[in-house]
This record gives structure tokens, sequence and C-alpha cells, in this order.
């Protein structure tokens, strides 16, 4: 599914950002280590503002270091050029709540895979069968939840 990503980023002109914090957080777990030069290729890698980090951080203590910075990292960009709409990519409940709250564009996973498929990269079967196999992975997803995204697949 990375090369589709790949493929989507070519196809909507758009940037791939990965922080500091989340890149680390996946070399941390040996099933990524794989994948680390694809990431390197494909992502920017992205140093977060500190100083932003902080700012939400006092709102939303319960964050974790990646949400906070994905969340700087967008705010950040945003801020540099009001023009861009940069979109947060999580899944995490909490990440998400926060998003919002700050008037930042947030998705997750589902939204990338249902992205793939809109917009040709996948087929419907594809993204389907992408969508089924998410809990399996560890992906926790309520079953209406699921059921809606396979609809909507």
């Amino acid at each position: 599914m990375l090369d589709k990503l790949v493929a989507y980023k070519e196809a909507m002109n758009v940037e791939l950002v990965l922080t500091e914090e989340v890149y680390s957080e996946l070399m941390r777990n040996d099933a990524f280590k794989d994948i680390e030069n694809f990431l390197m290729r494909n992502f920017k890698k992205f140093n977060t503002p500190s100083n932003i980090i902080e700012e939400i951080r006092l709102s939303n203590p319960n964050l974790g270091p990646g949400e906070l910075s994905v969340l700087a990292s967008a705010i950040y960009i945003l801020r540099q050029n009001n023009e861009t709409t940069p979109t947060a990519i999580m899944d995490d409940r909490k990440g998400r709540k926060a998003a919002k709250s700050l008037n930042l564009n947030v998705h997750g996973t589902l939204w990338i895979i249902l992205q793939l498929k809109n917009s040709g990269i996948i087929s419907k079967a594809r993204a389907m069968e992408v969508i089924r196999s998410l809990p399996e992975r560890g992906f926790y997803i309520k079953g209406e939840e699921l059921q809606e995204a396979i609809t909507k697949a």
C-alpha cells in the first residue's frame, strides 16, 4: 500500500511530511525498520518547532509526543503559508479532538484508503480488503465504523 500512497502523492501533487517524533516512534518498532529507506525517500522529515508543541501541550496535556508533533507541524506549516491547507493524519481520538479544537483538517487511516480508492489508485475491491484487514493488524475500530467504511468503499 505504501507504493499507492506515493502514487497518490504524485497524482494529487501533495507533500507527505513525517515528524521526527513520529519517525522515532516508528523506528523503535522492528516491523517498520524494513521501510526506513522508503520513508526517507518519500516523506519530508520535519523538525517540529518546540514552542508550538508547548503551546498545544498547555491545553492538551494528555497527548503523546507523536500527536503533539503532528499538530504542531500542521500549525507551523499553516502559519508559514496560510494558503496551504495541511491535513493532520492521526487515528488517536484525543489527537483528532485536539486537531479539531485547533481548527486543523484532520483525517485518519480510513480516509487515506478512501482517498486512494476515490482517486482511482486502488480498486473498490482492494479498498474493501484493506479496510476489512485493519482490525487484524491491530487497528482499533468499532464494528459500526468498520461497516460504514466498507459501505463507503
